[in-house]
């Protein structure tokens, strides 16, 4: 708990923590609340009581830590109730109680904020002061998602809901806002859409009871056919304008609606779009307010005015440029929606250098000569909804910036001829569902200096040429629900990355080049599901290299047909699990390696193993962590031994091992030689045959030197060509070995 009356009640900057408090109470001072670059988590369970500050009660700032706060009461703020500024994680709030809002101020002030915020309910309640705003969503940036679930009461105030340029934000809302139901009142507007793009955001309020003026802007729609019709000024979709009438056009509220009329839309240059323009068509059935409150306002009691629909029933205009360049040219808070996008200059459908604030909503390019979307500049920030880009002759999505983007709904990119997305940098980059499929390189690439950030909360990855996923330096948050790949070089990398990468559903990879899954200078938690390869290259099946990270394989796991081994782990820290039954099979190297190329301490679990057709079945010579496996069957062994532990350290336990070789020269059951101390336990013993030596302690061994472990094999039977154990060699007080009733 924290309670004061002093400047700041609870301060947190530039910090990854996870806090939890009791309560807060604070009295007077500059604000009772300041989070600013706040990464991990901070709750308060309790209540949080804030009253008579000078400045904002709470503020909120560039943290995208987990953030939540039970019940609020705030009274008589000098300042603003909750502020919120820059790119912030979720936010989540019980009930909102602030009371005695003064002038200039906003009960809750996102204006320029890109943020995920709830609440229960929100009562805001001002003094009638010139300038207050219940909510102030100005300038809030795409990919925000405001939602007070059971909306209540916001009143006593100048504005009640700002969605225009009149807010502090200066700038159209941009954002999926809702307000559960209740009253919103306002002495000059209960609602305040001037300035508010029709394309930009949702904002739905229900059964919301308005109380007060809802003001908005006369409308600047142009409507754009293949050849201009009637007066051909745009004004409406009987006199259509051209493209490059519309191109020429500078006015930075205009909106252009193209009209599917049948014909070819081409602008042979280009379309540029100038600052807080807007490019538009017909798909889904979107329709435009002629009048009144944008469309993108929803509730029972919005004042809309007269709609225009699709007046030809085609559906999506395509635009496309036949000359030179680029199809579409983004400007600072530019709006594409609703929209198709081609390109037959060799150009990109979409493309936006250090632009700011564009958005794409519902926009699909296909066949462009280069790339669907492109973005460059290290300031450009995007946001998108349902994009898709599919057959282009480079990749579907290029992003080389480090800037903020943010794609909700579904993105597809599909069919292109080089990746499906290709990122660069060390920005953030969070999708929804990401979908790609079939492009000629790679489905995902992720390339970043260690600054990058990328998100996904779920999609599929399948059927690209080269390779499924590349990710190199990143920062990740992925779910993913499935990845296939046949042909090619390898289904996933992950090297050098951190954070988390889960795969929810079934990996599957065939026919490769160089591998399967490989993961490698890794601090990520890395989970699979169940895992099918088959025919993987020199790679391996699974190679896991200097990770310290925590990863586990939660389903069944099944390798046939690897050009050196199945399994490989070297030089790591962190644990690796294996949660389900492994099947391998055919590899030209071992079944599985443990510290083959570089020795592993990490922690290994496997549960039941069978290894079929193998050079040898389980090598772990080199390391020193805890070894543990389940029941492990070995057959069709073709040389190597089925575990080889020379040089080991590590301690080793497998509930039973079974070992059944090809008789071949050289070949050896167990293999202890060399071994360094720690222990081997075979729980339930097993049975050896069909080898040249059953169990190896001396010099003859893979490591060359007497074996120094404590050994126990607990039954079955050990049969061998040469010896059923080789002890010569062995030093005496090296060790114990104890064989119980084993046959020998």
């Amino acid at each position: 708990a924290v309670s004061g009356n002093g400047d700041v009640g609870v301060v947190i900057d530039p910090i990854t923590a996870d806090v939890v408090l009791t309560s807060i109470t604070h009295d007077g001072g500059t604000s009772g609340v300041v989070l600013d670059a706040v990464s991990g988590s901070f709750t308060v369970t309790g209540e949080t009581t804030i009253s008579n500050t000078s400045g904002p009660a709470i503020v909120i700032s560039d943290s995208p830590a987990e953030i939540r706060f039970a019940d609020i009461t705030i009274a008589r703020p000098g300042g603003d109730g909750l502020t919120f500024a820059g790119t912030n994680g979720p936010v989540v709030v019980g009930d909102l109680v602030i009371t005695e809002l003064g002038a200039g101020n906003a009960g809750l002030d996102f204006s320029g904020s890109r943020t995920n915020f709830t609440a229960q309910s929100v009562n805001i309640t001002g003094t009638g002061a010139a300038g207050s705003t219940g909510i102030d969503l100005s300038g809030t940036l795409g990919g925000s998602s405001i939602v007070i679930t059971a909306g209540v009461t916001i009143a006593g105030v100048e504005t009640g809901i700002q969605l225009g340029v009149n807010g502090s934000g200066g700038a159209t809302a941009n954002a999926n806002f809702v307000f559960g139901g209740g009253t919103i009142a306002g002495s000059t507007a209960a609602l305040d859409a001037r300035g508010l793009n029709p394309l930009a955001g949702t904002y739905a309020f229900g059964s919301t009871v308005f109380n007060g003026a809802q003001l908005f802007d006369s409308v600047n729609i142009i409507f754009v056919g293949s050849a201009a019709t009637g007066a051909g000024d745009g004004s409406s979709v009987n006199d259509l304008a051209t493209i490059a009438t519309a191109d020429a056009n500078g006015d930075t509220d205009a909106v252009f609606v193209l009209v599917n009329d049948g014909g070819v839309v081409d602008d042979a240059d280009g379309f540029t779009l100038g600052n807080g323009q807007t490019l538009a068509s017909f798909a889904d059935g979107a329709e435009y307010a002629l009048g009144g409150v944008p469309l993108n306002v929803t509730g029972d009691n919005v004042e809309h005015g007269a709609t225009q629909g699709d007046p030809t029933g085609n559906g999506a205009a395509t635009l496309t440029n036949l000359g030179t360049g680029n199809t579409v040219i983004l400007g600072d808070g530019t709006v594409i929606a609703n929209i198709d996008i081609s390109n037959g200059a060799g150009g990109s459908g979409i493309f936006g250098d250090g632009v700011d604030g564009a958005t794409l909503t519902n926009v699909t390019v296909d066949g462009a000569g280069l790339h669907g979307a492109s973005f460059t500049g290290t300031t450009t920030n995007v946001s998108a909804t349902n994009f898709t880009a599919t057959g282009n002759g480079g990749s579907g999505l290029v992003i080389d910036s480090d800037g903020t983007f943010s794609f909700t709904g579904t993105t597809l990119l599909s069919g292109n001829a080089d990746y499906g997305l290709t990122a660069f940098g060390d920005g953030a980059y969070a999708f929804d569902t990401l979908n790609a499929s079939n492009n000629g390189i790679l489905g995902i690439e992720l390339i970043s200096a260690g600054g990058g950030a990328f998100r996904t909360t779920g999609g599929t990855v399948s059927g690209n040429t080269v390779g499924g996923i590349a990710a190199l330096g990143a920062d990740l948050d992925v779910v993913l629900s499935s990845l296939s790949q046949d042909g090619g070089q390898f289904g996933a990398t992950l090297a050098g990355v951190s954070g988390e990468f889960v795969m929810t559903g079934a990996t599957t990879v065939a026919n490769t080049s160089i591998g399967g899954l490989q993961i490698a200078d890794s601090s990520a938690e890395v989970t699979f599901g169940a895992v099918a390869m088959s025919n993987v290259g020199f790679g391996g099946g699974i190679a896991i290299q200097r990770s310290a990270g925590v990863v586990t394989f939660g389903g069944p796991v099944s390798i046939d047909q690897s050009t050196s081994v199945g399994i490989g782990i070297d030089d790591s820290t962190g644990p690796v699990t294996f949660s389900g039954p492994v099947e391998i099979a055919r590899t030209s190297g071992y079944g599985i390696a443990l510290g083959l190329f570089g020795g592993n301490s990490g922690a290994v679990t496997f549960g039941d193993v069978t290894i079929d057709q193998a050079f040898g079945g389980i090598s772990a010579g080199d390391t020193n962590g805890d070894i543990a496996f389940g029941n492990v069957e070995i057959t069709g062994m073709d040389g190597g031994a089925g575990l080889d532990l020379a040089l080991s350290s590590s301690t080793f336990t497998a509930a039973s091992l079974d070992v059944t070789g090809t008789n071949v020269a050289g070949s050896t059951g167990i293999d202890l030689s060399g071994t360094l101390g720690g222990s081997v336990t075979i729980t339930g013993g097993g049975v050896i045959q069909n080898v040249d030596t059953g169990v190896q302690l001396g010099t003859n061994g893979i490591g060359g030197a007497t074996a120094n472990t404590a050994f126990v094999f607990g039954g079955g039977s050990i049969e061998a060509t040469i010896a059923s154990l080789d002890m010569r060699g062995l030093n005496p007080g090296s060790g114990t070995y104890s064989f119980g009733a084993t046959t020998l």
